[in-house]
């Protein structure tokens, strides 16, 4: 069995279970989970079952309902918008990228770099391919990369996690006395002369976060290093995980690593793989959404995994809290004032230009012509049409990073919240309409 790195949640996860001979590559169904059970809860103190045949129990005044409060626990499962998945059974829309980056690697004997804009779902990836990876009998090593990580410290990380079954049988005692005669302070050459000769089975190292490192140094000597590995035919595999600027930061001065490395954009899933996942969690919760419901989440999110979870979380706890056997389109609305309100709190600059911008009718619609743009590209080119709402934006927005005439939000999750914004200003609006030709008539 692969040896994770014990540095995340999602690496125990990843080491249970049977493991089988062969892999087999995902398809459309590689997603479905097998039917879910409904867990127990804790309520009040004691544990009560979720069945259909439990009936209410009374503290104080209040009438507590344990299925109510089972659905609220499961909802937070089914829809957690605030960690990656732990499993490939949570993962949508993603079966062309996995595919992709196991034929890169396992195929092609290549490294390979996951880039995409933060929320995207680029560490739920990396987690699925390892899953995959492990299943394909190679050891597999996670490691998020801290600001001040130097080639020496991630490669001794690597070094101390490989198990004694990855190594030659015939040398381990001499690698393992070999890497503790290793220096402190050790580079690309020594460590790929050290893997190339002991590691004999295959190894696949995936660093995290790539983009947080701050050292020019370690980003170099890391891409050196991917070179040296696959000229000397070494077994050890780098994925590197990152934003968009990672690509250029590993290629910069190696630019004969392209031919030794795929590159694989996280972008958003389409509209069936943003159903295919609310109905995942809605079978997780047992609560069915609404046509109408699901075609608000689908504007809004653009596509995002994450929004998507956040709006549904939001959405299927209002329908709980009314005791409502369907997801409906007033929950999702009610879902999304919430949403805003929270994410005001930490962005009020942007919260109130975005509300300023959905007040504005004459603007609005544009507005969300350049976020839809944005969130699908995480780039946008304003056009004669959009100027002004380009310039509503202000300090929202940037200039793309080598994209010359093109610009990103500075918040790359923002676009989905200034869709939202217009979203429920509109609704606000058409509310007030109903109420005035109700008076009228």
């Amino acid at each position: 069995m692969s040896v994770f790195t014990k540095i995340s949640k999602w690496v125990g996860m990843l080491l249970g279970g049977p493991k089988r001979p062969t892999i087999s590559l995902p398809d459309e169904s590689f997603n479905r989970s097998p039917q879910v059970n409904r867990p127990t809860s804790s309520v009040a103190g004691s544990v009560v079952q979720a069945d259909k045949n439990v009936g209410f129990r009374t503290e104080g005044s209040h009438a507590l309902l344990p299925d109510r409060a089972v659905n609220r626990s499961a909802v937070f499962t089914a829809f957690d918008a605030s960690r990656p998945i732990n499993g490939r059974s949570q993962l949508f829309g993603r079966e062309k990228e996995i595919k992709g980056l196991l034929r890169s690697v396992f195929d092609f004997n290549q490294h390979a770099v996951i880039y995409g804009a933060r929320g995207s779902g680029k560490t739920s990836v990396a987690r699925v391919f390892g899953d995959f990876a492990d299943q394909c009998g190679s050891v597999v090593l996670y490691f998020p990369c801290e600001p001040d990580a130097n080639f020496s410290q991630l490669m001794g990380a690597l070094l101390d996690g490989l198990p004694k079954g990855a190594v030659d049988p015939l040398r381990r005692a001499e690698f393992a006395r070999r890497v503790e005669e290793m220096p402190a302070h050790f580079g690309p050459l020594a460590f790929v002369e050290l893997v190339a000769d002991f590691v004999v089975r295959p190894v696949v190292l995936i660093l995290d976060e790539f983009d947080r490192i701050t050292l020019d140094q370690t980003r170099t000597e890391i891409a050196v290093s991917m070179k040296l590995l696959s000229d000397n035919h070494a077994r050890i595999r780098f994925v590197i995980v990152g934003i968009a600027s990672s690509v250029a930061q590993i290629l910069t001065g190696h630019p004969s690593l392209r031919r030794h490395m795929s590159v694989t954009r996280i972008g958003r899933i389409e509209p069936g793989s943003v159903n295919a996942l609310m109905d995942h969690g809605s079978a997780a919760v047992g609560l069915p959404f609404s046509s109408d419901a699901r075609d608000i989440v689908e504007r809004v999110s653009v596509g995002s995994p994450y929004h998507v979870r956040l709006l549904c979380r939001h959405a299927a706890l209002h329908a709980i809290s009314r005791r409502s056997t369907e997801v409906t389109a007033a929950d999702v609305r009610s879902g999304i004032v919430e949403v805003l309100e929270q994410w005001a709190e930490t962005n009020q600059l942007d919260a109130s230009r975005f509300s300023s911008i959905a007040s504005n009718i004459a603007i609005r619609s544009l507005a969300e012509e350049v976020a839809r743009e944005a969130a699908k590209f995480d780039i946008f080119k304003p056009t004669p049409e959009t100027l002004d709402a380009v310039a509503r934006l202000g300090d929202s927005i940037e200039l793309a990073e080598g994209e010359q005439g093109s610009y990103a939000f500075v918040d790359s999750l923002a676009p989905q919240f200034l869709i939202a914004s217009i979203a429920s200003t509109e609704e606000q609006e058409d509310h007030i309409k109903r109420q005035r030709r109700a008076l009228e008539n």
